[in-house]
């Protein structure tokens, strides 16, 4: 497994009980499918090191409690501290629920069985989320909102979206 075949979640932000239980600091605003990830990934310099997960819950808003298969002590878990934690991109994550929409640089957008173009850059600066999709030579902005996607599929790049009439019109 490398980078580029995961999603970041959020980091080690500390330890919790003396039998190897963190806490994840999560960058994603629904929680709930972490829950159910059956393995988690970590940054060891760049090498990424996948951990079994056998217990998860809900923390705090923003934060889960794991105890992983292969961490039972808190010295182990003290070397967690502070690392970057993914999950692969097979897990089936919503896309909206991730903070950072970044990741969706390169995807391929299509609405029904069009090719809209290739997302150039990504706008979070506004409450709603902005792709900008390059098609031929021109830019076409689209809003990121989930009842406009239809599904993602992270391993071939596509974003596949029900587009109302005239929206990318709109753009030209």
């Amino acid at each position: 497994m490398n980078l580029s075949e995961c999603h970041y979640i959020g980091f080690v932000a500390k330890k919790f009980s003396f039998k190897g239980e963190i806490i994840i600091n999560v960058n994603i605003h629904n929680i709930e499918p972490l829950l159910d990830i059956p393995l988690v990934y970590f940054d060891f310099d760049e090498t990424i090191i996948p951990y079994k997960v056998s217990k998860a819950r809900k923390h705090q808003k923003n934060h889960i409690r794991l105890q992983l298969v292969q961490v039972d002590n808190d010295k182990v878990a003290s070397k967690l501290l502070g690392r970057k934690v993914y999950i692969s991109k097979r897990e089936h994550i919503n896309p909206l629920s991730i903070n950072n929409i970044d990741h969706f640089i390169g995807y391929k957008v299509v609405d029904g069985k069009s090719t809209i173009g290739i997302v150039r850059q990504t706008i979070q600066r506004s409450p709603q989320h902005i792709l900008v999709v390059l098609n031929e030579e021109k830019e076409i902005l689209i809003p990121m909102h989930k009842d406009l996607i239809v599904s993602t599929d992270t391993l071939n790049k596509v974003i596949k979206m029900s587009l109302p009439d005239g929206l990318i019109t709109l753009n030209q």
